[in-house]
């Protein structure tokens, strides 16, 4: 009897043991790097007319056996173009130049293009000493404030926020109007916090314009797009490619979130 149960105790502990001991790991899925471009320069503050200046695309982040990928650019006010790159050590690189024939504010706007995935950067051309600015002060918070509206080409506002309390959160809506556009949103720290991509109707998806493609309908809100931790003012980057196009959008900020 006792020689059973020492068999038992034996067999158990084999067991046990067995379930505890070290197996090999499961081989994790493959990590899918995450595609993304960058445009150097981001923005050409000092540039004259009839001037060339060349701008590189760099993607990155592709997977083994990724050979080519496609980018795409529109230089708003000047040329479009796309072109197969290929991809050497992990990257597709282009250069392509560009100079305006007239002062003011320009959008150089980009996409990279690889087996069903895509990213998009750009990047702002001041010709001639025009600047894309515009100063406007948010004083409190609750109410949507401020509608701020605009057309063809840059438009950058200056959100002074010095008046705001630090920890409040701050949302966005915008019309687009059909022509699409697309607003960037950068935080006091000089961070992006939000791109709404290019927004407006679906029957402009495809056009040249918009590297990348159209994302989304022509109105959005987009909540807590980011919070005051510090600094006084953000900016909202509007790019506006068509010459037809008319958009709006207003702020907000909220307190005790």
């Amino acid at each position: 009897m006792k020689q059973l149960l020492k068999a038992g105790t034996l067999a158990g502990l084999l067991l046990l043991l067995g379930a505890c001991s070290t197996t090999a790991p499961t081989t994790p899925q493959s990590h899918r790097p995450r595609l993304a471009l960058t445009v150097t320069p981001d923005y050409l503050r000092d540039g004259e007319v009839n001037t060339p200046y060349t701008f590189t695309l760099q993607a990155t982040g592709f997977r083994d056996g990724d050979e080519t990928a496609t980018l795409k650019w529109n230089f708003a006010g000047g040329s479009t173009g796309e072109q197969d790159v290929a991809v050497v050590d992990g990257a597709a690189r282009l250069d392509i130049t560009q100079s305006y024939a007239e002062a003011g504010v320009y959008a150089l706007v980009a996409a990279v293009e690889n087996a069903g995935r895509s990213a998009t950067a750009s990047a702002i051309v001041s010709i001639g000493g025009a600047t894309p600015e515009r100063e406007v002060v948010l004083a409190s918070c609750g109410d949507w404030v401020s509608q701020k509206s605009g057309s063809y080409g840059v438009t950058i506002d200056r959100w002074d926020i010095s008046a705001v309390p630090v920890g409040a959160v701050f949302d966005i809506r915008f019309d687009t109007i059909g022509i699409p556009d697309r607003l960037l949103v950068v935080k006091p720290d000089g961070t992006l916090a939000h791109d709404t991509g290019w927004r407006g109707d679906a029957r402009h998806n495809g056009d040249p314009l918009y590297p990348g493609g159209v994302v989304g309908p022509k109105t959005g809100e987009v909540p807590s797009v980011f919070k005051k931790t510090g600094g006084t003012s953000f900016t909202i980057e509007v790019l506006g490619p068509d010459p037809r196009t008319l958009w709006n959008y207003e702020v907000r900020c909220r307190t005790g979130v």
